[in-house]
């Protein structure tokens, strides 16, 4: 019989260490922090912009896992920060989030972006 304590692990990467990282786009602080507590109770690391240069400037420096991204920021609206972001990265997962209860036509994205993003 083979002891499973006999069987030796390969030493884990640094990067295996880390958990994912989840970059929070959000100028208002009650939703940034509930999310950010929510997220790091579960095990994720989490990070938080509160414009989309912000956001922008944090995704090239640490390459999140995933990003929530607020449809109406400060700077500029979402769908010009999901797309520069899909530039960055275009496997980047991307969820838009919306304090908003109707979202307007004129605000979902044209034909011409592509499905995926």
């Amino acid at each position: 019989m083979v002891s499973l304590t006999a069987i030796s692990k390969p030493e884990p990467n640094a990067t295996e260490l880390l958990p994912p990282t989840i970059l929070i786009v959000d100028d208002d602080p009650d939703i940034v922090l509930v999310l950010h507590d929510l997220l790091q109770h579960v095990g994720y690391r989490v990070l938080d912009a509160g414009t989309g240069a912000d956001a922008l400037a944090k995704t090239k420096a640490t390459s999140p896992s995933a990003v929530l991204l607020d449809l109406m920021l400060p700077d500029m609206d979402g769908l010009s920060v999901l797309t520069l972001l899909k530039q960055l990265d275009p496997v980047l997962p991307v969820i838009m989030l919306t304090a908003f209860v109707e979202v307007r036509r004129s605000m979902l994205p044209s034909p011409r972006v592509p499905s995926d993003i």
